[in-house]
């Protein structure tokens, strides 16, 4: 999963937050980021419907 999963959670990382902060950005979008740089295929999905 691009953005987290299983027992790492990525939304409770401080420089995770430090980045996305220092970039008006959310650390979803820092994570999407990262990946598409290193050059991975990225398939971002929600589990809530609207």
């Amino acid at each position: 999963m691009p953005i987290g999963g299983g027992h790492y959670k990525p939304f409770e990382e401080k420089v995770l937050q430090d980045i996305a902060q220092a970039h008006g950005k959310t650390i979803a979008q820092v994570r999407l980021r990262w990946n598409i740089q290193r050059g991975a295929t990225v398939f971002p999905k929600s589990t809530r419907q609207h």
